[in-house]
């Protein structure tokens, strides 16, 4: 199904819209596709700074361009996982 989210115009006008339906997220978990961490344990990440928080001021701001890039591009969530939502 994520390889024909192209070929359905809802889903895909969903996505490019910065939607994510729900009949996408039941496939992903049916098929045991995480698409997004389940806690920040789930998140790693390591940096040499002296701060003791968790995550750190530079981990924070990683995170946060992360977020923000899928924001504005909510396929690069299926291209990192290796799912090609065109095709």
């Amino acid at each position: 199904m994520l390889n024909g989210v192209s070929s359905n115009p809802a889903l895909f006008s969903s996505l490019l819209n910065r939607q994510l339906p729900q009949q996408i997220l039941k496939e992903t978990n049916r098929l045991k596709i995480r698409l997004f961490p389940a806690s920040w344990r789930a998140v790693c990440g390591h940096c040499s700074c002296p701060d003791w928080a968790l995550p750190c001021k530079h981990l924070a701001g990683a995170i946060y361009l992360f977020a923000n890039e899928t924001y504005k591009n909510s396929s690069i969530v299926f291209e990192l996982h290796g799912r090609d939502l065109s095709g």
